[in-house]
């Protein structure tokens, strides 16, 4: 059977939508299923990343007046796909009408549940998902909700979780995949500055969107700490597994963070973001530092040195982030999909 993936990768929106559906496609082909991935933005590295995985990957040209969702229908109908999977903030209620009214099945992979949804299948993998957010769902949506459908990639689930490290040796910041804003990654080392005297190995995650500048060269040059700048090309789930604190904005990049119970500052950098930091937060699943624009070096120190000194709650942290997320959720959602066949 072939799937149609819809998801776009931009500065402005990050990675984390493909990413997740890259999770998806893997277990569907596990299970001899064939994906393709369209797209009207992607970064050309992730684009080389998931032609280098084998799946195809078709950019979508759009002439002035042309309509978006038809021209995705036409694309579906002529690579005989039966399913196509969105994954964004741009496909509501009306593009999804005409999808199914073309005849294709559509599976949704939502986070806020704020339109009108006519998918056969609708995921949310926020743990504070609800079927009261999809209230205006048609009749026949299923809803796979929480943290058990958790779209993780291979090379995170075949990886297992170290035991809780003590004291902190290594620490990983990642701003998430979209636009890179070094005067950020330059307040968290100035936090970690403050906070550590002892010499940590310090692993910045750059992104898709990111590059060196010579602000943030100065500032990595001048620190106490070894600190190196992770591009995706180089980019390790080890990374993340043998890090003993993180400080990370609240995107998908917690579920990766929560499968390893690595305790974790949350910091806001969009409205997205906002919910999740503050729900994880309010459980005392992590550090919800806010929005990092407004938040001082100084009172970012505060935190960090609150977790760095108390191992007891680093180690409470880290077994709930781990009951979050078991790695299996792609499986899960693929085997679902297959039902409706």
């Amino acid at each position: 059977m072939v799937f149609i993936i819809r998801a776009d990768a931009s500065k402005k929106i990050g990675s984390g939508h493909v990413m997740r559906c890259l999770a998806l496609a893997q277990e569907l082909r596990k299970m001899n299923n064939s994906v393709i991935f369209t797209a009207e933005e992607m970064f050309p590295y992730l684009k080389a990343r998931i032609k280098n995985e084998g799946f195809a990957v078709q950019i979508l040209k759009f002439r002035v007046g042309m309509d978006q969702t038809k021209r995705l229908l036409q694309y579906s109908k002529h690579k005989h796909a039966r399913w196509v999977i969105l994954d964004g903030y741009n496909f509501d209620g009306q593009y999804q009408r005409i999808l199914k009214n073309g005849g294709l099945n559509i599976l949704s992979i939502d986070d806020i549940g704020r339109a009108k949804f006519y998918s056969d299948i609708i995921v949310n993998q926020n743990f504070s998902a609800s079927s009261r957010l999809y209230r205006n769902k048609a009749i026949h949506s299923r809803l796979f909700l929480g943290t058990k459908y958790t779209l993780l990639r291979e090379e995170f689930s075949r990886l297992k979780p170290l035991k809780f490290k003590q004291p902190i040796k290594q620490i990983l910041i990642s701003l998430g995949g979209g636009l890179f804003t070094d005067h950020y990654v330059i307040k968290i080392l100035e936090a970690l500055d403050e906070t550590f005297t002892e010499r940590l190995s310090i692993n910045i995650l750059l992104g898709m969107g990111g590059k060196e500048t010579h602000g943030l060269s100065r500032t990595v040059n001048n620190s106490q700490h070894l600190i190196r700048l992770i591009k995706p090309g180089d980019f390790s789930p080890e990374i993340i597994r043998r890090s003993g604190l993180a400080i990370s904005a609240a995107g998908s990049t917690m579920w990766e963070l929560s499968y390893f119970g690595i305790p974790t500052v949350c910091i806001i950098l969009s409205k997205n973001q906002e919910f999740l930091a503050v729900e994880l937060a309010k459980r005392r699943i992590c550090y919800n530092a806010g929005w990092i624009k407004e938040t001082r070096a100084s009172d970012l120190a505060g935190i960090i040195g609150r977790l760095k000194n108390d191992p007891k709650l680093r180690r409470r942290m880290s077994e709930m982030m781990k009951k979050l997320v078991d790695g299996k959720g792609r499986t899960r959602i693929a085997r679902h999909v297959l039902e409706d066949r």
